[in-house]
């Protein structure tokens, strides 16, 4: 086949020999035919097939194309060859042709076909194995079998290599998808990945309330690569909307050379559950702002920080954050965010802020970190001394040199004296870059006091012992603080090491060291050991294998040498799926075993057997060659063959072919190849040859086509006419040819079959026939159609007779039918009717007459909104209670209204119990209506007990053991009547030594209760004591004083008898006291003269550090290169409350600095030691050059513009950075200037401040691609006189004109050479200076007078229906007829822009002239439906889970819609909402389709999942309907446990929950007839990860629930039964005994023998009725 370039090709050579040669060339090259369509593939039968015609050319002028079909035809099941032959006007011809495969079944369809791969060859190999997922095939209807010539995980060598795969169905058909894989050599290729810098972490976020989704924000992910060029994909933008619910997000970054990596995490959102909850989380820590250095030649960097912690009451909190700590950060000042969330959304935020300095590039100016520092640290100078040794874990830092030296201020262990007492460690990498770790070191002198009794701990960790992981060796070690107490209550502590500090292998002692103020210490000493863990490892682990299977078999077996592994902790056996020697499927089984040690970390070992069958098909009765002659005056013949038929050893997936027999066949050679195939792909084939040879017969030349002609008006017939055909024949005489029809013949409406034979001498017939069509297109008349009718009926009756005179009808054929959907007369019920006559003539067409009938029927009366049943308490204080409602209204349909009456009104008083209400509308017909509801008072009012005594304290003189004691007892009242008051106890009563609860509880009929609580105490009289005395009081000194104010609890005194002691004290709370030491006494004297004294110790340490003002911003300088630079600045100040500071720095402002980085630290002390230290950054930079960026590419090409001689160009202005000024940037050309066609160099300066320059230069190319613009090619026509064969021709030479001024015409023929009669094209030719050209010919047409000619005859038209619509409107060009005479008379049947229904219709034009000579142009526009139905609302893939794969679930789902533009959709399905489906996933399909044959579906999966475990809630409900019935002991429990189990498992996944439902197992279903209620006990399952409380699980079920509580089979459920397992019972409320729940909120202990009150906390005397009689002790 010619591509475009060869078409260009041809046409200069046409061009250049006709400038070279002259016009009167001899043609002996045949046309060319461009563009032969391939074989095409149809479904359905039969269908339409659509290609692109072809178009043909010829170097001899016109060329003529016909073809046996064209595209939209309709085509039969089968294969049918289209030729196409290109005729030119020598004679000489061209074919073309191609097969029209039709199937019934459809062509496969290939879906996820893979684009090219490129992979890396490892170091040292010679081929790479490359993956891909596999493409898949479907055709709606048969098997596909798929077969290729690469799988996946397959060895590729270097270079490209072709990866096919075909897809054949049981027709035949196929589909195939291609593409390369490139493997390139380890040496030229890049095999490095990128590498992620910076992921985030997992996100968890909150819903609004009242909302499902969120919007979530995260920080970019960043990766590097080695080729500095990283492109990247991702599922969400940060910002993106997510739903509840877990949702991965995952970004993959590439290199060019295809390498990749991933970063993935996983955003959660979940819903806020509405509950009171309006306290706000609260951050316990929150980082202050931090400051960090960008690396050498960087403008960001990595910074770290610990994570902010919050509390809340609620015990819960989730945290989104703007940035992670680790995240990179850019130059400048960027605020950070944390939120912390509670379940209720109350929220709290923290915020710091991060700086970034940039750091002018040195040789080094990254430096070190310190990755240990210790914390500030107090420690005791021993009692009569001011100092003492302090020790701490030595400080570590590390750099990117690998090497650190160190300088420090103090050693641990040095002394300290009392004060505090900065410890300054430096490090210093060997570029002088340094870090600074600093804390204090403070002694407290311990005042003298008698006091020589340790701290004690109260808890010391054991000895820890901890696993490094997997290939370290070191792991962060925590532990629970080490405690301690003293009776000065005040202890401070030293430690050699804190809870997370990193230990290395081996055994590391810790010890906790704590101290009073007197310096009396104690020792808390543990041993934390580190051990290297390793996971279990195996040295056997079997290899896969690959087995065929047994002959004749679909399986094998396959045996192998059990892995084995061990352990540092011990040898392990493993687990595995499967067994040696098991039976292995077709396809592949992946083998796994799992060894897990103590620590739970997991060996594993996979291998894979994988059985392929490798068992090709047998095929039987092959067969030989075949024959056929074709019959006298045909080109094809019939051919029959027996089938052979194939067996395999698996199933045989398809037997296909390229023909079935018996088929047809052109005369010729065929090749007829069966194939056989079972699913592996293996397939044998069985090839023979159909041969039909050729006879000799007369051919039909222009033998007319189907004609199809409207009747005349008013006839049944119709006059037609058509050219005779004639015909050819290679031998004399020529044949004898007759018709039935002659033209001019008369025909009637229908099809009538005309018929040519053509009769040689040799006997030979050829036949040859065409339809004349006479249709009828006028439609039949319907008169006296008659008006609308309406009519009543009486109350109580549903129709009546209505009648009727019926219309009549006329056409100018013959009325066959006059049909109507209902006869005169006919009984109608009440409501409207549309009688339709409907009238249709033996063509189809139709006339229609409708009316409509209307029944009215008069109706009783309606209640509207009639009250519902109503369940009210009683009125406060009584036994009744007022009722409301509103009064129903009655709709009715003839005045007068109805009168309606009832047995109570609203606002009645209605008595405890049941009131049934009746209400009764009677119309004026005495047609009645009644409705009643019910009004149930209940009491739910608790009695009161009034004048419950107070709690009792009675005292006895020493030596006594009990008391009596005496009270008047409470009294009861209830709106109703007191029923009991109760009491354990009664008045007077002897009480031991001790307390007792008295309760008294009253009860009404109803059941509501109230109770009163009251306490007897009996006690021994005893001195007064103090409670809750402070210990030593421990105070700063007031900020700027010398004093301090101490507060403390004022401490309560116990005292018998009542009177209250006097108490008296030498100082108050609150008081001021001075720096040291005071005593402060309290005094307790009781009524009986008893005295308690009791003091505690105030101390007043000043502890309060200078404060330092101005302290310097960090200082920027510059200097020459390897030069220093004197810098300067205000000096920071000091102030102290003690009135004298002094000021210490390790620089001072003018002294000189190198090229770096310094930290300058000031240190203020007081006279007490206190300090504070003040540090800032100075940084001295080297003066460098401006930097241009954002420069142009050095080669920068455009077109010109369009018709100039030049172009605009443009480019982004380039930047420029300095490090001391914003430099000045200059161009030699200014971007959008106009630059001419040809090459100009730019060039652009920057200049700073200091004189320093960056220069760049680029090249600016302007080419000229615009063709020249050629004119006046305009036809020329001129008329030959009868005779003449030539003639003279003139015309005005075309002209041309170029954007560049210069361009040149030549032609290859002059005005006044003579032309032949018919067309002849003369070739002009444009040129510019750049070689850019344009042609154009002139016609010269040379005509000879007469008949009119239709110059642009269309041939067939197809289109498809307007988009919605069952027509289409068709245009086409406006059809000329010319005639030398002048413009002859054009008419036709259509015009141009009429509407066009389905099918195929024809469109006539004749053109006659003004001599009455005409000619006729006709052409067929055929309209198909090609526009697919409309499915709406297609269900998303639906996720369940269940409890075991012995489970099923209904499902449900809102069932797709579909329309369609020809209105008639026909819709099926797979499945149906509420099918139960299996454990797995399960497709559910629909299909819409309409009446021509056009489909589409829609296509969703059903999941049900069985969770690997499960949270698991004892549950139950209770029902008063089963199956719509009331509950009796009739009732088959087997039958309605079933039935409510299933209702329970359907309405729990409709729920709001039902997103982690599983299932319900195990119910009990039993029935109690005495209440009429069936109780339910199940097992209610929810997946793992659910954070459903129960409390939510039992709302969602009361919220979905129908207002009647009733499923659709007609069980139903009392409403709030449903609970979920123990509630209130959960904390175990009981003191003693059994805790049952009571409904959803309460709960009732059951006592043990002994035992009584709410909670069983009351210990009952069962000896204080004496059951053990006169002569024996209780």
């Amino acid at each position: 086949m010619m591509q475009n370039n060869d078409i260009k090709l041809l046409f200069l050579i046409l061009v250049a020999s006709l400038l070279l040669k002259t016009v009167h060339l001899q043609d002996t090259t045949p046309p060319v035919i461009f563009n032969c369509p391939l074989n095409n593939f149809v479904s359905s039968s039969p269908n339409k097939a659509f290609w692109a015609e072809p178009t043909a050319f010829d170097n001899g002028g016109s060329v003529t194309l016909t073809s046996n079909r064209i595209s939209g035809s309709y085509f039969n099941e089968g294969q049918t060859q289209v030729i196409y032959i290109a005729t030119d006007e020598q004679g000489l011809q061209t074919d073309c042709s191609f097969t029209v495969s039709v199937s019934v079944t459809g062509i496969p369809v290939v879906s996820n076909c893979p684009s090219s791969i490129t992979a890396n060859l490892a170091t040292g190999a010679t081929t790479a194995t490359v993956s891909w997922f596999p493409p898949f095939a479907t055709d709606p209807d048969v098997p596909v079998v798929r077969s290729s010539n690469k799988e996946p995980n397959d060895e590729f060598p270097v270079g490209d290599t072709t990866v096919t795969y075909t897809f054949v169905d049981s027709t035949g058909l196929g589909g195939f998808c291609e593409f390369t894989v490139t493997v390139q050599d380890a040496v030229d290729s890049d095999s490095t990945a990128p590498s992620f810098t910076y992921c985030p972490n997992d996100i968890t976020a909150y819903a609004a309330e009242g909302t499902t989704s969120t919007s979530v924000s995260w920080t970019t992910p960043e990766a590097t690569d080695d080729s500095g060029t990283i492109s990247y994909t991702r599922t969400h933008e940060p910002g993106a909307i997510f739903t509840v619910g877990a949702t991965p997000v995952l970004y993959t970054a590439y290199d060019p050379t295809g390498n990749s990596a991933m970063c993935l995490f996983t955003v959660t959102v979940l819903e806020i559950i509405p509950i009171e909850d309006s306290t706000s989380p609260t951050f316990t820590y929150c980082p202050t702002d931090i400051t960090a250095y960008a690396p050498e030649g960087t403008t960001s960097t990595s910074v770290f920080w610990t994570t902010p912690e919050a509390t809340d009451d609620s015990g819960t909190i989730s945290y989104t954050r703007t940035h992670e700590s680790g995240a990179i950060f850019t130059a400048g000042a960027t605020p950070v965010l944390y939120t912390a969330y509670d379940p209720a959304g109350n929220s709290a935020m923290c915020l710091f802020t991060v700086t970034v300095i940039e750091i002018t590039p040195i040789e080094d100016s990254t430096s070190p970190t310190f990755t240990y520092c210790p914390n500030d640290i107090t420690a005791y100078a021993p009692e009569g001394t001011t100092s003492t040794s302090v020790s701490w874990t030595i400080p570590e830092a590390t750099d990117d040199s690998g090497t650190i030296s160190y300088t420090r201020t103090h050693e641990s262990g040095a002394i300290f004296t009392v004060g505090a007492t900065p410890v300054l460690y430096t490090a210093y990498d060997p570029a002088g870059n340094s870090a600074s770790c600093l804390f204090t070191v403070t002694v407290i002198e311990v005042t003298p006091i008698v006091d020589s009794t340790a701290p004690s701990f109260t808890y010391c960790p054991t000895d820890i012992t901890a696993y490094a992981p997997e290939g370290t060796t070191s792991t962060s070690v925590f532990w629970t603080t080490p405690e301690a107490i003293d009776d000065s209550n005040s202890v401070s502590y030293t430690r050699t090491h804190e809870s997370g500090a990193i230990f290395s292998v081996g055994a590391t002692p810790v010890l906790y060291t704590a101290y009073d103020p007197t310096g009396n210490s104690a020792s808390c000493l543990f041993t934390v050991t580190v051990l290297v863990n390793q996971r279990p490892v195996t040295s056997n682990c079997p290899s896969s294998q690959t087995l065929s299977a047994d002959t004749g078999l679909t399986t094998t077996t396959a045996t192998w040498t059990e892995p084995t592994f061990s352990d540092e902790l011990g040898n392990i056996v493993p687990t595995t799926n499967i067994q040696p020697g098991a039976t292995f499927p077709l396809g592949t089984t992946v083998i796994s075993y799992t060894a897990t040690d103590l620590t739970g970390l997991e060996g594993l070992c996979t291998f894979e057997i994988i059985v392929q069958d490798t068992e090709k098909p047998q095929i039987s009765n092959c067969p030989s060659d075949v024959t056929s002659m074709a019959a006298s005056g045909t080109t094809s013949a019939t051919v029959t063959w027996t089938a052979p038929t194939a067996t395999d050893n698996d199933a045989v997936a398809s037997l296909v072919s390229n023909y079935n027999s018996p088929s047809t066949f052109p005369i010729g050679v065929r090749n007829i190849v069966y194939v056989a195939s079972d699913p592996s792909g293996n397939f044998r084939q069985c090839i023979f040859k159909a041969t039909v040879t050729e006879t000799q017969l007369p051919v039909f030349v222009n033998f007319p086509t189907d004609q199809t002609v409207n009747a005349a008006t008013g006839q049944a017939t119709a006059v037609v006419t058509w050219a005779e055909p004639s015909v050819t024949y290679p031998f004399q005489p020529a044949p004898i040819v007759t018709s039935n029809y002659e033209p001019g013949d008369v025909f009637p409406i229908g099809i009538t079959t005309v018929t040519y034979r053509a009769e040689d001498s040799l006997g030979g017939v050829t036949t040859d026939e065409f339809n004349v069509r006479v249709l009828d297109t006028q439609n039949p008349e319907i008169t006296s159609c008659p008006n609308d009718i309406t009519s009543f009926v009486a109350s109580g009756s549903s129709s009546t007779t209505v009648t009727w005179t019926a219309p009549t009808a006329t056409d100018n054929d013959a009325i066959t039918s006059l049909v109507s959907n209902y006869d005169s007369p006919a009984t109608f019920a009440v409501g409207g009717f549309s009688v339709v006559y409907v009238t249709t003539d033996p063509s189809g067409n139709t006339a229609e007459c409708s009316f409509q009938v209307t029944i009215i029927e008069t109706q009783a009366p309606t209640f509207v909104n009639f009250p519902a049943d109503q369940v009210v308490n009683t009125s406060p204080g009584q036994p009744t209670a007022i009722v409301t409602w509103t009064v129903p209204s009655v709709t009715y349909t003839f005045e007068p209204a109805p009168i309606v009456t009832s047995n109570y009104e609203p606002g009645d008083v209605f008595t405890l119990g049941a009131t049934t209400v009746t209400y009764r509308a009677e119309d004026s017909f005495g047609v009645v209506t009644t409705d009643e509801f019910i009004i149930r008072v209940i009491d739910e009012e608790n009695p009161q007990i009034i004048n419950c005594p107070s709690d009792i304290t009675v005292y006895v003189a020493p030596g006594l053991t009990s008391a009596t004691v005496t009270w008047t007892p409470p009294t009861a009242t209830d709106n109703d009547m007191i029923v009991s008051l109760i009491s354990n106890y009664n008045t007077p009563r002897e009480f031991q030594i001790g307390s007792k609860e008295v309760v008294y509880v009253a009860t009404d009929p109803a059941g509501n209760f109230d109770d009163c609580t009251f306490v007897i105490i009996v006690t021994e009289r005893q001195p007064p004591a103090f409670v809750n005395f402070p210990s030593v009081r421990l105070a700063n000194n007031s900020p700027g004083l010398g004093t301090g104010i101490v507060t403390w609890t004022e401490p309560t005194v116990s005292y018998s008898g009542n009177t209250a002691p006097t108490v008296v004290t030498s100082h108050q709370s609150g008081d001021t006291f001075p720096i040291g030491e005071t005593t402060v006494t309290y005094t307790a004297v009781d009524s009986y003269g008893l005295v308690t004294e009791q003091d505690f110790t105030v101390r007043i340490i000043d502890n309060e550090a200078p404060t330092i003002e101005n302290c310097p911003s960090p200082v920027s300088a510059y200097a020459p290169a390897n030069s220093v630079n004197t810098v300067t600045w205000t000096a920071p100040t000091a102030t102290d409350n003690s009135g004298s500071v002094n000021v210490i720095s390790n620089n001072d402002s003018g002294d000189e600095f190198p090229i770096g980085v310094h930290l300058v630290t000031y240190i203020a002390i007081d006279d007490y030691n206190n300090q504070v230290s003040c540090t800032f950054v100075l940084s001295v930079r080297e003066d460098t050059p401006p930097l241009l960026s954002n420069l142009p590419p050095s080669t920068h090409s455009v077109l010109n513009d369009p018709g100039q001689p030049g172009a605009v160009v443009t480019w982004d202005q380039p930047t420029a950075t300095d490090d001391r000024s914003v430099p000045t940037i200059t161009a030699s050309h200014e971007a959008g200037a106009m630059f001419p066609i040809g090459s100009t160099m730019v060039s652009i300066t920057a200049i700073d401040s200091q004189g320093l320059t960056d220069v760049y230069t680029f090249q600016v190319n302007v080419i000229d691609s615009e063709d020249p613009t050629i004119s006046g090619c305009d036809d020329v026509t001129v008329t030959a006189d009868p005779g003449q064969t030539t003639v003279r021709a003139y015309w005005t030479p075309p002209t041309a004109t170029d954007n560049s001024g210069e361009v040149t015409v030549t032609g290859n023929a002059s005005p006044g050479d003579e032309f032949s009669i018919g067309t002849t094209s003369i070739g002009y030719l444009a040129v510019d200076g750049f070689n850019n050209q344009a042609m154009c010919a002139v016609n010269i047409i040379v005509r000879e007078l007469g008949y009119p000619v239709f110059s642009n005859c269309p041939s067939a038209i197809f289109v498809e229906t307007d988009p919605g619509e069952d027509e289409a409107i068709v245009s086409w060009d406006t059809i000329i007829a010319t005639d030398e005479l002048g413009g002859p008379t054009v008419t036709s049947n259509y015009d141009s822009g009429s509407t066009f229904s389905v099918g195929t219709t024809t469109v006539i034009y004749n053109a006659i002239d003004s001599d009455g000579l005409s000619a006729t142009c006709s052409f067929d526009v055929s309209v198909s439906d090609l526009e697919d139905p409309v499915i709406i609302n297609c269900p998303s893939d639906i996720s369940l889970h269940i409890v075991d794969s012995s489970k099923s679930a209904r499902v449900w789902w809102m069932i797709p819609v579909a329309t369609d533009n020809l209105g008639d959709v026909e819709i099926s399905s797979t499945n149906t909402p509420g099918d139960s489906f299996p454990e797995g996933e399960s497709i559910v399909l629909y299909v819409a389709q309409d009446s021509a044959r056009n489909s589409v579906t829609c296509l969703f999966s059903v999941r049900l999942l069985i969770p690997l475990s499960t949270l698991s809630y004892n549950s139950s409900v209770s029902l008063d309907r089963i199956g719509g019935n009331t509950i009796s002991s009739n009732s088959d429990e087997d039958v309605l446990q079933e039935e409510v189990t299933s209702d329970l498992d359907t309405y729990l996944r409709s729920t709001t929950i039902g997103d982690k439902f599983v299932g319900v197992d195990d119910s009990i279903l039993a029935i109690s007839n005495s209440l009429g209620i069936a109780a339910v006990e199940f097992t209610l399952h929810m997946t793992q990860d659910s954070s459903y409380s129960t409390a939510r699980i039992e709302d969602a079920f009361d919220d979905d629930l129908s207002s009647s509580g009733a499923f659709t089979s007609g069980n139903r459920v009392v409403q709030s039964s449903f609970l979920v397992g123990p509630g209130e019972c959960g904390d175990d409320p009981c003191d003693r005994g059994t805790c049952e729940r009571v409904g959803r909120n309460d709960f009732y202990c059951s006592c043990p023998s002994g035992w009584s009150g709410f909670r069983c906390s009351n210990d009952e005397n069962e000896c204080e009725e004496d059951p053990c009689g006169e002569l024996s002790m209780c």
